[in-house]
This record gives structure tokens, C-alpha cells and sequence, in this order.
């Protein structure tokens, strides 16, 4: 890592259960560095996609950006 920048670990949250399972595996692994980042199609999917997506925000103990 270059002096300054900091290691980041990003995972793409897609609101199904294996992306779920994977952001919580990677918080756990990399609880100061992982990111949880969502493109925000929430207007285009499943409306129990927000509740999913908070669910698994509380779960693994990180917010999602959107």
C-alpha cells in the first residue's frame, strides 16, 4: 500500500444471499477496511429488497453505500 492511502476491501451487495453472506464474511475478515457498496436499483427491484438490505446491514454490523 502506498504511504498515505489505506487498504480498502469493497463488496458488491446485490441484495441475494450469497452477496449477503459474502459482505458479512468480509467484515468479519476485515472489520477496519471492508466497504459494502450497493448500486441503488431499489426502484427497479423486489420492494422487500430494502428490508433485506437493512436486515443484512444489521447482521453483518455494516452499512451499505449506496
Amino acid at each position: 500500500c502506498r504511504e498515505g492511502l489505506r487498504m480498502r476491501h469493497l463488496v458488491w451487495f446485490s441484495c441475494g444471499a450469497a452477496s449477503a453472506v459474502t459482505a458479512k464474511l468480509a467484515v468479519e475478515k476485515y472489520p477496519h477496511t471492508a466497504e459494502i457498496l450497493y448500486c441503488d436499483t431499489l426502484a427497479y427491484e423486489h420492494y422487500d429488497n430494502a428490508r433485506f438490505m437493512s436486515d443484512v446491514s444489521r447482521w453483518s454490523g455494516e452499512k451499505s453505500r449506496f
